[in-house]
């Protein structure tokens, strides 16, 4: 009966380390302590090799930092866990495609850490869109969660670029025209990529402030597709 106990004790203490320890590695990677991340995922894996959530995450952190290497390999660790896991198919194209065009000198420019209330949904002020007629592929893969992007008025549609002012991709019709009509009458948003595979692209867009003219409008609502 004791060694049933203590066998229980143990499984409990290692699922509460499990959780300690993932908690932790979440909050380095949002800080933007990747190495810290890495080390703590790293611990994780070494008492559950199998464990797909954590090489994930290496994954992610080692490809922050642009080490392509070390994110491949752990993203084919994920695949060997998970087959089908679309997650690391999408990222392990990513690198593909880095590795044919070379690392560019601005990329470390991406590399901010990830505020935790980032995505924070504000009805009325907030929007998860995904874009079309998108950019280069070899563009697309260098976006990386978080990066802060730019709205450019093209015409009668919103233009995304990036720092570099290379485009991205284009808010659908609908949203572009609502949009260009409160940034024309004083409105300001700010936006960050939120999703990103070869193929698809979704944008987070936040109102920061708005014009007089649009006061008691709202600048997105249920009927924004």
């Amino acid at each position: 009966m004791n060694f049933v106990i203590q066998t229980n004790l143990k499984i409990m203490n290692s699922h509460k380390n499990l959780e300690f320890l993932e908690e932790e590695a979440i909050n380095e990677a949002l800080k933007g302590n990747y190495k810290k991340a890495i080390e703590v995922n790293k611990q994780i894996i070494s008492d559950n090799p199998s464990y797909l959530d954590a090489h994930l995450r290496l994954g992610f952190a080692y490809f922050q930092i642009n080490n392509f290497n070390c994110a491949k390999r752990y993203y084919q660790n994920a695949l060997k866990i998970q087959p089908a896991n679309q997650i690391a198919k999408n990222n392990l194209e990513k690198i593909r495609i880095l590795g044919k065009k070379g690392k560019d000198k601005n990329d470390k420019k991406n590399n901010t850490p990830l505020d935790p209330n980032l995505f924070l949904n504000i009805f009325g002020k907030t929007k998860v869109i995904p874009l079309v007629n998108l950019g280069q592929i070899n563009l697309l893969a260098k976006l990386k969660v978080g990066q802060k992007i730019n709205l450019k008025i093209k015409k009668r549609r919103l233009e995304v670029r990036n720092k570099q002012k290379e485009y991205i991709g284009a808010l659908p019709d609908d949203i572009s025209k609502r949009l260009i009509y409160f940034i024309l009458a004083k409105s300001s948003y700010s936006a960050y990529i939120k999703e990103t595979s070869k193929k698809h692209v979704d944008i987070f867009v936040k109102e920061e402030t708005k014009g007089k003219k649009v006061t008691k409008l709202i600048s997105f609502n249920r009927f924004n597709n």
